[in-house]
């Protein structure tokens, strides 16, 4: 995962808080290597909050919707882990 691409200002400003609140505080003391584990739960809230399995061309650019949740994921981890 490469979080450099994702804009962590933008994410914070547009996500969903319930889905902050219900799926990754629980799971900010995660080591980093296992935040794949949430790519079914937290992953699929951010695959469909940000319509990522449609047309967001903004987010996905060329990439697959499953590399750019999981780099949401990674973004949201290490700025809520600082």
């Amino acid at each position: 995962m490469g979080s450099d691409s994702i804009d962590t200002l933008l994410i914070l400003k547009y996500f969903r808080p319930p889905i902050i609140s219900t799926w990754f505080l629980l799971h900010l003391s995660m080591a980093k290597d296992d935040l794949v584990l949430l790519h079914f739960s937290l992953g699929k809230d951010i695959r469909n909050a940000f319509g990522l399995n449609g047309d967001n061309a903004v987010l996905l650019g060329k990439r697959c919707a499953d590399d750019v949740s999981g780099d949401i994921i990674e973004a949201l981890w290490e700025k809520l882990s600082n």
